[in-house]
């Protein structure tokens, strides 16, 4: 809100402090720009498609997807909860989301990693606790089943 835009201080004093061209407003002139922009990320991009080119990953891409699809479904086994989205690759292609039966997603969250080893997201988006999963190419299905084991033992046995 502008009327307490003045509270605020950039954490970088950068481009915009001093502006030889000042906008027309102090606010964004002092946070638009914080420092040089680091070029790394788009410098990568040519390597970044070249590798997907030489490890064919469109392949790649249906399996993980192949894998998820296996997955999500044993989730909604496991939850009873229906899929929130339809199976297509125009839905969803390596990550999705299943309503778990808990309300408390960070303790989920927790024990997925503390005791299994699992990283994992849980939230609630719309009332709803989920869990986020995301299939990489570096994901098998022992990644899988590891996943389905803990939540066996993680949520309420009537689930």
């Amino acid at each position: 809100r502008h009327k307490v835009q003045d509270f605020l201080e950039p954490l970088i004093v950068s481009w915009g402090w001093e502006a030889e061209e000042p906008g027309l407003s102090p606010f964004i002139d002092h946070h638009e720009q914080q420092g040089t922009r680091d070029l790394a990320a788009f410098l990568s991009v040519p390597t970044a498609i070249k590798f997907q080119e030489e490890n064919n990953w469109p392949a790649v891409r249906k399996h993980c997807h192949a894998l998820a699809l296996e997955l999500r479904q044993q989730l909604i086994e496991l939850t009873g909860n229906p899929a929130l989205t339809p199976s297509s690759e125009d839905w969803f292609v390596q990550m999705f989301a299943v309503q778990v039966p808990t309300l408390e997603p960070n303790a989920l969250q927790k024990r997925l990693y503390d005791d299994h080893h699992i990283e994992g997201v849980a939230y609630i988006w719309n009332q709803l606790p989920l869990l986020r999963v995301s299939i990489a190419a570096y994901n098998d299905e022992n990644d899988c089943e590891s996943l389905l084991r803990a939540l066996k033992a993680i949520l309420p046995s009537n689930t």
